[in-house]
């Protein structure tokens, strides 16, 4: 029984951090904009008849910027912050 529920609750963890992964392409919220700054746009693998070699470090920029919820998660670690000092 503890071993059940130990499994149960490592699975919602991960189900928990893998919801803003997942709703990426279904809820894409790449129109807000609450920076100083341009968001990062999809890299393309192929740039001109050759291969993107900045692929990799361009793909991470851009989910850095596109990943859903991130305003609220960077408010939700501020907050926790705050109080926490």
């Amino acid at each position: 029984m503890k071993n059940k529920l130990k499994f149960m609750y490592i699975i919602l963890f991960f189900m928990i951090c893998l919801i803003p992964v997942c709703t990426m392409p279904i809820f894409s919220i790449t129109n807000q904009n609450t920076e100083n700054r341009q968001k990062a746009t999809l890299p393309k693998i192929m740039n001109e008849n050759s291969i993107n070699l900045e692929y990799f470090e361009e793909l991470n920029n851009y989910l850095e910027d596109s990943f859903n919820f991130r305003e609220n998660l960077i408010a939700i670690n501020s907050m926790m912050m705050e109080k926490a000092n």
